[in-house]
Parts: structure tokens; C-alpha cells; sequence
């Protein structure tokens, strides 16, 4: 399909959902720059589909919360939020008023926006069943050696509230998969982030603009991965919500299992303890504000190292004169 096709498809069906000319702008930038950029490798159908049917209101600012501490750690931490639930990208209100003044900001404030729509467009919604869902619950508590019968009671209630709170319909943003973290301890959180930082500094110098993105390390290791297993693959994977094939390229061309990397980025196991599976566990769906969200502690030390051990082959070489 041309661009203008599309262009004519996303204005009439966000005006039938009463989204506002500034929130279609967005959105048509976003999907011009994904069929200029990966047009050759990514399904722009579908990348148009999702966002059409994923997104039910404007970008709005988000509200801020009632206590000053609160209030100024948000301000500080964080830029925009995707929230699957609610369908809905909210961004930072001083960042918005800041853009309106300053040219720079204004690169930077649209740059967020291009990262909370590109995890609006990667996002798939997972219909499980409550007996597949009993076997994620299993998997968990067999999994971290949970033994104590109080401490297993709490885990299955407070997971089939989530179920059922979510009518058993679960999201998978690009790779970040809430199965992995049951099954494996695998919290895909900031290597997905990682992921959707870099393309957003593609998006960026697409523009012609200094990249303005967050999560530095994060966008390092995935800019590392696109390295190995090639750019278009990392993008395409992503998109398709595919860990798994992300994960087979790179341990095949490295010698190193990836869940090593991603453990290094997140450090801290999200189970180690009831006590911290009750503080952390980012599924809960009270947990509406991103920046509740734990900031664990990083050994960046521990992650050069590692990217310097990994075998690469020489495609590498190949891969990195597109990146």
C-alpha cells in the first residue's frame, strides 16, 4: 500500500474514535518512518492494524500524583507511558510545556512520543486458559524452591486475582512476555526497553535530530545484539514479539545463552522471595505508574564483559556497516 493510502485509512479511523489531529500527526509520522526505515522488512498491514486497534484515546499528559515526593520523582523519571490496559500513551506535562518553548525540547518531547507508540504498535494481547495459566503458577513456585503451603497460597491468589482482573487476556509488549518471567525468571523489561530505545535513535536521525532517548545501557546491549544477529532480524523479532528467535540467533552466532545478558541487565530476580515477588512483580495491574516500577542496580562492568567474551562470528563485521 502507498503512504497516501495509509495516511487516509489512519485519519478516518482515529476521527471514529474521536482522537485528535495532534495524536493522527503522530501516528503518521510514526508509521511513514517505519515504512521508510524497515518498509522492506517489517508488515506495515499489521504495524497499521495494531496501532488502530490498540490505541483508543489522545496522547494526553499523565496525572500527576497527589504528594510532593511522588510528584518530583515522576517529573524526573519518567517521559511518557504506554499503558496496554487502558490503551492509552500519556507523557510528561513539563516536558510538553517545555517543547512549546525550546526548540531542542521539543525534538526530545516527540522523540518520547515515538518510543510509547512503537510499544503501542508492538503490543499483542494472549488469550490463556486457566489451566495453562495453573501451569505458569506451578513452574513459578517449583522454580524458586517456594515450599512453605502459606507462601504458595499467597503466589495463586495473587496471580489468579491477575488473571482473573484480566479475564485471563494478557499483553506482550515487542518481547517483554510475562511467560518468561513465570517460567524462567527471564524479566525481558529492559532489554525490551533496550530494544525500542534504539529504534527510536533510528527514528531520530531519520529526522535529522540528535538522538534523545533514555535507557543508555539498555539501547548499547540491543544495538550489541542488532550487531550479531543482524539489524532487520532484531527489528523484525521485535515486532513479532519473537524473544524466542532472537534468543536462537544470538546463542547459535555467540557460544553465550542471551538469558545471561538479559539476567545482567536486570540483575535481580523478580522471584528471588515472596517478599520481593509481592513489592516487584510488574504484571499487578494496580501498579498503573511506570515509575513504581523497581529501578534495580546494574553491573555495567559485569555486562562489557560479557559482550567482550561472546564468540561472534565474522557476519558481525558485515552487520555492523548497517548499523
Amino acid at each position: 500500500m502507498e503512504f497516501e493510502e495509509y495516511l487516509e485509512y489512519i485519519e478516518k479511523k482515529l476521527h471514529e474514535k474521536n482522537i485528535n489531529t495532534e495524536t493522527q500527526d503522530y501516528i503518521i509520522k510514526y508509521v511513514y518512518m517505519n515504512q521508510k526505515l524497515f518498509g522492506k522488512h517489517l508488515n506495515i498491514d499489521k504495524l497499521v492494524s495494531r496501532i488502530l486497534n490498540n490505541l483508543n484515546h489522545n496522547i494526553t499528559s499523565f496525572d500527576i500524583d497527589n504528594t510532593p515526593l511522588n510528584k518530583l520523582k515522576r517529573i524526573i523519571t519518567t517521559r511518557g507511558r504506554w499503558d496496554p490496559y487502558q490503551n492509552k500513551i500519556t507523557i510528561n506535562p513539563v516536558n510538553k510545556l517545555k517543547g512549546m518553548l525550546f526548540k531542542r525540547e521539543k525534538q526530545k518531547h516527540n522523540s518520547s512520543i515515538m518510543h510509547e507508540i512503537d510499544h503501542c504498535a508492538t503490543t499483542e494481547y494472549l488469550q490463556i486458559s486457566k489451566p495453562e495459566y495453573e501451569q505458569y503458577i506451578q513452574s513459578c513456585i517449583k522454580r524458586n524452591h517456594i515450599e512453605n503451603p502459606q507462601d504458595i497460597s499467597k503466589i495463586k491468589n495473587l496471580l489468579n486475582q491477575i488473571y482473573n482482573e484480566h479475564k485471563g487476556i494478557f499483553e506482550i509488549v515487542g518481547i517483554q512476555d510475562f511467560r518468561q518471567l513465570l517460567q524462567s525468571g527471564i524479566n525481558l523489561k529492559k532489554l525490551n526497553e533496550g530494544i525500542t530505545a534504539y529504534k527510536q535513535e533510528l527514528y531520530d536521525k531519520f529526522l535529522g535530530n540528535k538522538p534523545n532517548t533514555a535507557y543508555i545501557a539498555e539501547k548499547e546491549v540491543a544495538r550489541f545484539i542488532g550487531k550479531v544477529i543482524g539489524k532487520e532480524n532484531l527489528i523484525n523479532m521485535h515486532f513479532n514479539n519473537d524473544y524466542e528467535g532472537i534468543k536462537t540467533l544470538f546463542d547459535e552466532r555467540t557460544g553465550k545463552d542471551l538469558n545471561e545478558l538479559v539476567n545482567l541487565l536486570d540483575k535481580k530476580s523478580i522471584f528471588k522471595s515472596l517478599e520481593t515477588f509481592e513489592k516487584n512483580c510488574e504484571i499487578k495491574p494496580e501498579r498503573k505508574n511506570a515509575d513504581l516500577v523497581p529501578k534495580f542496580n546494574i553491573d555495567y562492568t559485569k555486562v562489557g564483559k560479557f559482550l567482550e567474551e561472546s564468540k561472534i562470528h565474522e557476519q558481525i563485521k558485515d552487520n555492523e556497516k548497517e548499523l
